[in-house]
Formats: C-alpha cells, structure tokens, sequence
C-alpha cells in the first residue's frame, strides 16, 4: 500500500498544523474543508528524499488553511519501473507473434511461387508437357501461373515443329540419297553400256537437284537477315508479276489438262522484292495444278479495294478442315486420290507464308473437300 501524509495548517502559522496524518484510508477532513484540489507542485525536494506534493490553499471562518499531501517518489519509481517491465514484455510477445503470423502469411502467399518455380526447375525439353497446378482463388498467382502453363503449351508445340522438321527434313535428304546410292552400287556391279552410265548418271543429276533445292529452301525459310531483303524491296507492278507467274506455270497447267483463267487483273503497284513475290504466286499456282483433277479451272482475282486482294481459287479435292492449320508447316502434304501427280517436298506454301510474311501482307485459306481452295492474300496500300 502507499504511503501518504497530509497536513493542514493556517497560512499564517505554518508551526500549527490543524491536521497531520500518515494513514490516508482513516482520514475524515473536516465539513469546511471538503474541497478539490486544483493545484500540483511536482517534484518537490525535501531533506531527506525525493516526494511528489500536493497543495491546496482555502478559506473558512476567514480563516487561510494550506493543504499538502505528500508521497515517496521512490514508490512511484518502482510502479513504473513494473509497468515498463510488463510493456517490454507485452511488446516482446507482441513482437514473436507478429513474426510468427507473418511468417505464415508469407508461406502461404508464395506457395503457388514456389510452384511454379519447383515446376520450372523440373522443365525439360523433354518434358514439357508438365503443367503448374493452378490455385483455387482467381488472384494474381492465378493469372500467373496461368500465362506461364500458357507459355509452356506454346513451347511444347514449336519443340514438337522442330521435332518433326528434323525427321521430315532427314527423311527427304534421306530418299535422294539412297537412290543415288543404289543406282550408283548397282552401276558398279558389272561394266555397263555408254547408254545405261548415262541413265544412271541422269538419275543422279535428278536425285541431286532435288537435294539442292530441299537445301536451298531450307536456307532461305532460316534466313533472320530481312532488313538486307527489304532493302531490295523496289515498287512495282504487281498485275505484271501474275502475268510472268501465270506464263511461268501455264505449259505445266496444260499438260495436266488445267486451265488458268484471269477473271480480273486491276493494275496495282505495290513495294516488294519482285523475285521472292513471284515465286511465292507460282507456288501457289503450282499447289493449286498439283491438288486439281483434269479439266477444271484455276481462277485468278487482283482486287483493288481498299486492300490489294490476289484470289486464287482452285476446282480441287480440298482440304480437311483439320489440316488447314497444318498446310504452312515445312513438309506437310495432303494425300489425294491422284498421288501420282503429287510431287515435291512440301515446302512451297512455306515458302508462300515466309514471302507474304516479308511484305507485310496476310494470307487466308477458305477450302472444302471436294469442292476446291481459294487462297487469298492481302496486300497493305501502305506496306
């Protein structure tokens, strides 16, 4: 308990205390006296220690009376020493739980990060068909590892192109090559006539040539350097380019029994490489002689709109729907039911898509099986 004194005085004898008591709890202050306190005076220094005071000054019966209540300061010391102890205290727990809570709200945060990293570190080229586990709630770890398994789709389907570009590309060296073999083991098994090395020899040449332009062809789809193409990129007219393409194809359209009609040739000029673009309009015309029955047509279109449209429409089998998607892809061929006219590698409409692509031009297929193909490429007033 705390120690208290109180003393009461007249103002004018301060030698003759009314009142003077050290136990606070037991004491009763006169009725006249049954006042507030309205002033502190701290601290106060005595002789002896250190006190805190309490003074009041009233009047009754005109008389001064002063008041003063004192205490050890020590005591208060030692409450607030206790008090700090228990706030350290406080704080120090405060601060372990805080630390533990956020602990685990950071563990939880991050978990999908952890996942997708986990993930990431198990990623292979041979395995990419794995797949980050997505979280529950729609947040923005969510949208994350959403793009990234994305991502991971879309890498899974260009390793599976080069895989299959590899072994395309493997198997069409691989054919030439073995029949060159072949015909030249075969030459060397006994002497032959001028006439027979000369069969054997123009099968070489042919076999060869087909290596030749597999490579070239390869070269030019790999080729990264477009700013030196587009450097050779000159206006010019496009109408006279179909007509060149068109004349180019025509003896082989009519040995097939095909017949190429120009239904509409606007005269247009557009900024192109005269060399890549009318390659790329022969190969479409070529596609459309190869995947065409005999005595159909193959229509020619130059619009010119409000975008420069070339349609090449064809009378063929068609293609799948399915396959649509497929027709650019290096080596892709679509069996017919005249797979006897059907020659080549399979690189002319990649061909096309790379060249169009150059030019800032788009190009779009509409087909139906049994029906025929249109091929539409639009050209950018602009490009």
């Amino acid at each position: 308990m705390r120690s208290y004194k109180c003393i009461i005085g007249e103002t004018n004898n301060e030698n003759k205390p009314v009142l003077y008591t050290k136990n606070m709890e037991n004491l009763h202050f006169p009725k006249e006296l049954d006042i507030g306190f309205q002033e502190i005076e701290i601290p106060f220094i005595s002789q002896e220690d250190e006190v805190a005071v309490l003074v009041n000054q009233v009047t009754v019966n005109n008389k001064r009376y002063k008041i003063v209540i004192a205490t050890p300061i020590e005591k208060i010391d030692d409450t607030i020493e206790i008090f700090i102890g228990w706030l350290l205290f406080a704080g120090l727990l405060l601060y372990v739980i805080a630390l533990i809570l956020g602990y685990r709200v950071i563990t939880r945060v991050l978990s999908p990060v952890r996942t997708i990293t986990q993930t990431a570190q198990t990623i292979s080229k041979s395995n990419l068909s794995k797949r980050v586990p997505l979280p529950d709630r729609e947040d923005e770890f969510y949208q994350l590892a959403k793009t990234f398994n994305t991502m991971l789709e879309r890498l899974e389907k260009n390793f599976d192109k080069i895989n299959r570009f590899n072994v395309n590309v493997s198997h069409e060296l691989k054919t030439p090559l073995t029949i060159i073999r072949g015909e030249i083991e075969v030459a060397l098994l006994k002497d032959r006539s001028i006439k027979e090395y000369k069969t054997v020899l123009q099968t070489i040449l042919e076999e060869t040539k087909t290596i030749q332009s597999i490579i070239e062809t390869l070269l030019l789809l790999s080729k990264s350097d477009t700013k030196a193409l587009k450097k050779r990129m000159l206006p010019l007219s496009l109408d006279t380019l179909i007509l060149e393409a068109v004349e180019e194809k025509r003896q082989n359209a009519n040995e097939q029994s095909i017949n190429i009609v120009i239904k509409e040739l606007e005269s247009v000029t557009i900024v192109g490489e005269p060399t890549l673009l009318k390659r790329a309009i022969a190969n479409i015309i070529d596609n459309a002689i190869k995947y065409s029955p005999p005595n159909t047509n193959i229509e020619i279109t130059l619009n010119n709109s409000s975008d420069t449209i070339l349609m090449i429409k064809d009378s063929g089998y068609g293609i799948p729907y399915d396959h649509i998607d497929k027709i650019f892809d290096p080596f892709f061929r679509i069996e017919s039911t005249n797979e006897k006219r059907v020659q080549g590698q399979g690189l002319g409409l990649s061909i096309v898509q790379w060249i169009v692509k150059l030019h800032n031009a788009k190009i779009n297929i509409e087909s139906e099986v049994a029906k025929g193909t249109i091929f539409k490429i639009y050209f950018n007033k602009n490009n």
